[in-house]
């Protein structure tokens, strides 16, 4: 009688996780198309993404993050 321990262990041990790389990395390039609405990024669009590390986007809608930012900070003042 073959109990579910003993299928379990003759399986082949592999895994799906590959090893975690800690070397920091930097963003060096980013895409020329804002993540929202897929508008052409001017030169100082593509300099402000380089330099916050963030998302690339359009200057309307990093904006309307920024403003969503300011609103998640004055709701956990209160």
């Amino acid at each position: 009688m073959s109990t579910v321990w003993e299928a379990c262990s003759r399986a082949p041990q592999t895994s799906n996780v590959r090893p975690m790389d800690l070397e920091e990395k930097t963003l060096e390039q980013v895409g020329d198309r804002c993540e929202e609405c897929g508008a052409k990024l001017t030169e100082r669009e593509l300099e402000q993404v380089l330099e916050s590390g963030g998302p690339a986007l359009c200057t309307v809608h990093a904006q309307e993050e920024v403003a969503v930012s300011d609103e998640d900070a004055l709701e956990e003042d209160v």
